[in-house]
């Protein structure tokens, strides 16, 4: 670990978003003030796109830290669902009243039970994936007197509910660019700052340079190659990152981010109007069962999106083993339903990953696969399976 190298008293570049490490630039700072002016006025929606990795989740919670203290904050992470299975999923983040009224109960209830003088805030990240009839049944909701305010957090492009009149909602939309050349810099030195760095200016203008060759001024892209570099360089017993550091850093494929087009919004059929006020049976599909000395230790579905596997805290699945390499492996996974799939890439692991014996670098998952990273093992499963032993 480089923190005493160059003394400092924390990770500066965790990919978790930390608002604390909240840097303000001039189109940054502009897009929270409109965050927290649609919050404060009770926007219906409010819309934060960009593309991957550019500070969505860190500008959402930068704006909730500064103006939500009096109103319960519900959390959707993986939107692809019913509408009865969000409905219980909002309902697990209410008081214990709402939580156990059992499945029949309407979202306009479950709401009306958080008793608040403010209205909920709904925040939903990966919104590109949620259903246009979901969404459309939420504006519906808010249209008709209940009191919630949304937040969708959507990757940029096209998404399935871009054709949605919103004529009778009130949307704030909110779009966050990259960082310019000129920006890279006073980033770096702000996290380093705030992380207690000793010395100013540990990367060079060149690495800088380098810096936004590779990442393109998205934020996650940054912290990837500088949380890299500092370990290269500290390995090197080296005062200052170079753009040498930079360029080699850059070809570990562990800090690579996923481009949007690996975030694909939901291809299903459109549902009747009924739909979103009628449970549904979610479709088949597949899920991965992690097990240490045999034992089931977690279970992942495998829902469109991108998992990173590996031994470092803030991967999606943090296996705690020293055969696990810090980002080990990531399960991409696309498309939905019957024609979904997920490819598991190893991300230059150490130890190597095993897919049914074989060492792989690719590998796309089909039910029945028993994938060894050290002493884990991970197996596909259908969902339909009734335990760990139909995997193999």
């Amino acid at each position: 670990m480089y923190l005493d190298i160059f003394g400092l008293r924390q990770l500066p570049f965790r990919l978790r978003p930390e608002p604390a490490f909240w840097y303000a630039d001039s189109r940054t700072a502009r897009a929270r003030d409109q965050l927290v002016a649609a919050l404060r006025r009770h926007d219906a929606l409010t819309i934060v796109s960009g593309d991957a990795g550019i500070g969505k989740s860190l500008l959402v919670e930068a704006a909730l830290a500064a103006t939500v203290a009096d109103r319960p904050v519900l959390r959707v992470n993986h939107p692809r669902m019913s509408w009865s299975e969000l409905t219980q999923a909002i309902a697990l983040q209410l008081p214990a009243g709402a939580r156990d009224a059992g499945e029949n109960i309407s979202l306009p209830a479950l709401l009306a039970e958080a008793a608040s003088a403010a209205p909920p805030v709904l925040l939903v990240d990966q919104g590109q994936l949620i259903a246009p009839t979901t969404l459309e049944a939420l504006l519906a909701l808010t249209v008709g007197g209940t009191r919630l305010g949304i937040v969708l957090q959507a990757c940029g492009g096209a998404c399935p509910w871009a054709a949605i009149d919103w004529t009778a909602a009130q949307v704030a939309p909110i779009t966050l660019e990259p960082l310019a050349p000129d920006e890279i810099a006073p980033y770096i030195e702000h996290r380093l700052r705030i992380a207690g760095a000793a010395r100013p200016k540990l990367f060079t203008r060149e690495a800088c340079d380098q810096i936004f060759t590779h990442a393109h001024g998205v934020p996650r892209a940054i912290n990837a190659l500088c949380d890299r570099a500092l370990t290269l360089a500290a390995a090197r017993h080296m005062e200052r990152i170079t753009d040498a550091e930079i360029r080699e850093a850059a070809q570990d494929p562990g800090w690579r981010e996923p481009r949007v087009s690996d975030l694909e919004p939901s291809t299903a059929a459109p549902e009747t109007a009924q739909a979103p006020v009628a449970p549904r049976v979610p479709p088949a599909g597949r899920r991965i069962v992690v097990l240490k000395d045999a034992r089931p230790v977690a279970e992942l579905p495998l829902i469109p999106g991108r998992l990173q596997i590996g031994r470092a805290p803030d991967n999606d699945v943090a296996l705690a083993s020293r055969y696990v390499s810090r980002r080990h492996c990531e399960l991409i996974t696309v498309g939905d339903g019957a024609d979904a799939h997920t490819v598991l890439v190893d991300l230059g692991s150490h130890n190597g990953t095993l897919v049914n014996g074989r060492r792989i670098k690719r590998h796309q998952l089909a039910r029945g696969d028993v994938v060894r990273l050290g002493d884990h093992e991970l197996r596909c499963v259908s969902v339909c399976d009734s335990g760990v032993a139909d995997a193999g």
